[in-house]
């Protein structure tokens, strides 16, 4: 299938390799029935405002539809200003907590679709893959201008001239493995954020410009697991939070 449009992103809309749809989901709601989701990549912080926090991967047992942990806890950073609640596909809370935005240094709280993979060498190079996966190049970037029309999306300027004034390059030691988070996506709100990823991190203390880092020997765990068949989410906010989520969506 050839692409209309030039951006590597939309080049995975296009050929199905990436969710089309970010509906919010309901009241009460089992994400596998739902969503078909067996895989979640949950990441708790003690509060709205620390840059550290701990991942726990659970995949669903479909014989007994229960959660089961499948890895063990790990540190991750995030924003180094915390958390802020971020469009996804949970529906807005009443308990408060501040709402992310472009540059505010904050990882987005909520649950989130995990698109593509992504990294610095080929796919064949990476070696059991089971997500659609950008070969990110000196010519990837991904735009954080909120007046351009790709905003938050990954473009390539070979294919694609570059109109905006603001974008990240892709091609960084951070970014060697990745995944894109689906936040404010598909339709993507000017100044609600941008370019959010689960990423390398630096060190265990550093936070991030609002994505989620963590070693690479925790990342490829990760690359070896998740399965767009299996439609992983990422659950992420303080673990008070989490408790009053719990039961709405089925949480493990």
């Amino acid at each position: 299938m050839k692409c209309a449009l030039l951006s590597l992103y939309c080049l995975a809309l296009i050929c199905g390799l990436v969710s089309t749809t970010q509906a919010v989901i309901g009241q009460s709601v089992d994400l596998f029935k739902k969503l078909g989701t067996q895989q979640l990549v949950v990441v708790k912080t003690t509060n709205f405002e620390t840059n550290q926090g701990q991942l726990f991967y659970y995949e669903l047992d479909r014989a007994t539809n229960r959660w089961q942990q499948k890895l063990p806890t790990f540190a991750v950073t995030i924003g180094r200003k915390g958390l802020a609640w971020g469009a996804g596909l949970h529906q807005p809370t009443s308990t408060g907590g501040p709402q992310k935005r472009e540059g505010d240094g904050k990882s987005p709280a909520g649950i989130f679709r995990i698109g593509t993979a992504f990294g610095s060498r080929p796919a064949n190079a990476v070696g059991g893959l089971k997500m659609p996966y950008i070969h990110a190049d000196k010519h990837t970037f991904c735009v954080d201008d909120p007046a351009s029309a790709q905003y938050n999306q990954l473009v390539n300027t070979d294919t694609l001239k570059a109109t905006w004034n603001s974008a990240e390059q892709m091609l960084i030691p951070d970014y060697d493995y990745g995944f894109v988070v689906e936040y404010n996506y598909p339709k993507a709100n000017p100044n609600d954020g941008s370019c959010i990823f689960i990423h390398l991190w630096r060190n265990s203390q550093t936070g991030t410009a609002g994505c989620t880092a963590m070693s690479k020997t925790n990342l490829l765990y990760l690359f070896r697991r998740l399965d767009s068949g299996k439609k992983p989410l990422l659950v992420q906010m303080p673990a008070s939070e989490y408790e009053q989520q719990k039961k709405k969506y089925g949480l493990p």
